[in-house]
């Protein structure tokens, strides 16, 4: 009885220290994503409450999941992909689906102008390496195009493009026609490797005799 108690206290004390360790890594990553997840949240929800919402849930899914990411944009693009997933589940939630939009009671002709006069946000973000052009958070309106460059800097080149979590390939450029929705576009880089330098052929030596 006693080796058993002593056996619960010490997985006791186990369970403690990774759950502290666990309440670390979080709050190091609350302290470090959670404005831009907030951010990105309030610009597709244009609602504080639902942004808080979708920050929690965030936070959750990293606690439960506990992602290996390789560097620090993969984990960048792993908060951003999984903002715009639970803001999307939010904004076409069961409640949102059957409750009535306000537009609902208002005459046909300001229903249509409603439906043609949203807005819409396209978020653009580089790796380390490279730039795009336009980049940052863009509003783009109903139906209309955007175009996004991609330059790699000196010494580097474009390792891909996502597009909403899709690989694009290692595109120089993309454009999003007839815009309807929010997107993601992540531009990755990568340093080009070096060549390995070919070595001469050795000079013969020429004999002692001649």
């Amino acid at each position: 009885m006693v080796l058993w108690a002593g056996r619960e206290g010490r997985m006791e004390r186990a369970n403690a220290c990774k759950q502290e360790t666990l309440s670390a890594g979080i709050d190091e990553l609350f302290h470090a994503y959670a404005d831009m997840v907030y951010r990105l949240a309030f610009l597709r929800t244009r609602s504080s409450a639902d942004a808080e919402d979708v920050l929690q849930e965030v936070f959750v899914r990293c606690l439960r999941s506990r992602p290996h990411w390789r560097d620090d944009e993969h984990r960048k693009a792993w908060f951003i992909r999984v903002t715009l997933n639970c803001t999307k589940s939010l904004v076409t939630s069961a409640w949102r689906r059957h409750t009535a939009p306000l537009e609902s009671a208002a005459p046909d002709a300001d229903k249509d102008t409603a439906k043609t006069g949203g807005t819409h946000t396209v978020l653009v973000t580089a790796g380390n390496g490279g730039t795009t052009d336009p980049n940052g958070s863009l509003t783009v309106e109903d139906w209309e195009s955007v175009k996004i460059n991609f330059t790699p800097n000196e010494g580097y080149e474009i390792q891909s493009i996502s597009v909403d979590g899709k690989d694009m390939g290692a595109i120089e450029s993309y454009e999003l026609t007839n815009v309807t929705e929010d997107h993601s576009i992540i531009a990755t880089f990568v340093k080009k490797a070096v060549p390995t330098p070919t070595p001469a052929p050795a000079t013969p030596t020429p004999d002692d005799g001649e």
